[in-house]
């Protein structure tokens, strides 16, 4: 049996949240924390130790990077897999992503379905993490 994971899921436009919680919940069965702001997931990371988190693909480089920073300064968060959902893979600096060991999921933006699998590769949680769960 495996544990559930947890995804803290940062995202400023509620509409893209909700859609993005609901393929990460209902159709994956993780559990999920959401901030609405940087400084709200920082909070968040602290409080909930979740086993990874998703940022928002609107932030700029300079914002996901001081994230990460941020995060990998401290012992309790440093290994922390961090993701970005994007359309392409060319949005940021790989060498500065790698740096603070931040991993970009190139996603269809028709195929939100996908977001959920392509996580878990990324993170190579195991396949029984990669199984539809249904709500019956």
């Amino acid at each position: 049996m495996t544990t559930t994971k947890t995804i803290l899921l940062i995202y400023n436009e509620p509409v893209t949240r909700e859609i993005i919680e609901f393929c990460l919940t209902d159709v994956k069965g993780w559990k999920l924390q959401l901030a609405s702001s940087l400084l709200e997931g920082v909070q968040q990371v602290k409080l909930y130790k979740p086993d990874a988190v998703v940022l928002d693909f609107c932030l700029t480089e300079t914002e996901v990077l001081l994230f990460a920073k941020h995060l990998r300064m401290q012992p309790e968060t440093e290994s922390i897999p961090i993701l970005i959902p994007t359309l392409r893979s060319t949005w940021f600096d790989y060498r500065l992503l790698q740096q603070y060991q931040v991993q970009i999921v190139v996603v269809n933006p028709f195929d939100i379905f996908q977001l959920p699998i392509e996580i878990a590769k990324v993170l190579g949680w195991d396949s029984e993490q990669l199984s539809v769960t249904s709500n019956q």
